[in-house]
């Protein structure tokens, strides 16, 4: 007949009860570890945001309503003839550029949200 009683048996429990807090100090690690990188890819896809919604700005608010307006002006100068077509098509061709460049904002910048979502 045996009998174990755990008293007896101190070293294997001892042993156990290292080998569980070792495993929750690397489970505490890790969560950190996670965490930490969550909170980083959470600040880089906010300020892309910021960044994409600052040039957006930028596109709407100045640098597109300036291109039309030097495409009218030119226009205008082409009609009375005091300006050549060159100039006409050069200002065309720099506001559509800005156009493209506007909307590659646009999207990137929606993607940027969908991403954070």
């Amino acid at each position: 007949m045996f009998i174990g009683l755990p008293w007896f048996d101190g070293k294997k429990y001892r042993a156990g009860e290292r080998e569980a807090e070792s495993d929750f100090v690397a489970a505490q690690k890790s969560l950190e570890s996670a965490q930490t990188e969550a909170l980083g890819m959470l600040r880089d896809q906010l300020q892309k945001i910021e960044t994409m919604h600052h040039h957006i700005d930028l596109y709407a608010g100045q640098l597109l309503p300036t291109a039309r307006q030097t495409v009218s002006s030119y226009q205008a100068d082409y009609e009375t003839n005091k300006a050549g077509l060159s100039q006409v098509l050069t200002a065309a061709n720099n506001l559509r550029d800005l156009e493209t460049m506007y909307n590659q904002n646009l999207t990137e910048y929606r993607v940027a949200i969908a991403e954070l979502e």
